[in-house]
């Protein structure tokens, strides 16, 4: 918990509405949404056996400015079946797991020293990926996500999502820990879910591209982003 509280400070009371609408966002119905369109709208002869999509999602619970959550969302589909597969469902989480996982995220550099690879971090976080962590999990949402690169490599994190009872602080926040790993270097640790299969017939079709014409932030300015914003503010 200490680490988490780290990161969140100054406790202030939530849109429960609101924050319900953004949750249902991580919910099968919004990500079927996404991989159907991403699905007809590429070349489908080439995309029946594996969809694997990841995105950062930014989210302001309380104003567009304040209180700015930075967050990613990953889904991946069995194309034929609608089946979507967890990290859990693919790799083994255990020691050599974490081990592995801390060990990339540390070589990384990207989290000031918060991840490294010692037996007290790689117990937290192992029991963030497990589920295990009860106290954590009554002020955030902890979601395990993976997503497949061009190269069919893997993209391997967790986010952590502020319940209402956490939503603090006046400064954009980057709501997740990941890495990139090789495919090669994760062999050890596959289960014996049918997606192996699946991973092995696929190949990359492409990648979901921004809207040139839809880059007006309405409250900042065009081309203007709150990371911007503070940027120049701090």
């Amino acid at each position: 918990m200490t680490l988490l509280y780290w990161f969140e400070s100054i406790r202030l009371p939530a849109l429960d509405t609101f924050m319900s609408l953004v949750t249902r966002l991580g919910e099968e119905t919004f990500f079927m949404a996404v991989a159907l369109f991403v699905f007809w709208c590429r070349d489908k002869r080439r995309g029946y056996y594996l969809l694997s999509v990841g995105f950062q999602e930014a989210y302001a619970p309380v104003s567009p400015v304040y209180y700015v959550h930075m967050t990613q969302r990953c889904a991946n589909i069995n194309l034929m079946t609608g089946e979507q597969y967890q990290l859990a469902d693919i790799f083994k989480i255990d020691d050599s797991f974490m081990e592995l996982w801390c060990k990339q995220l540390e070589a990384d550099g990207n989290y000031d020293g918060v991840i490294t690879n010692d037996e007290d971090v790689r117990e937290t976080f192992a029991a963030w990926f497990l589920g295990e962590d009860k106290e954590a999990e009554e002020s955030y949402i902890f979601t395990p996500f993976f997503y497949i690169d061009e190269n069919k490599d893997f993209v391997i994190g967790i986010s952590y999502d502020p319940k209402i009872n956490k939503i603090a602080g006046n400064v954009p926040k980057d709501n997740s820990f990941f890495g990139h790993f090789a495919a090669a270097d994760l062999e050890p640790l596959r289960t014996e879910s049918e997606f192996w299969e699946l991973y092995d017939k696929s190949e990359n079709i492409g990648e979901v591209v921004e809207c040139e014409e839809l880059q007006e932030n309405i409250w900042l300015g065009e081309n203007a982003g709150v990371w911007d914003y503070w940027k120049e503010r701090q």
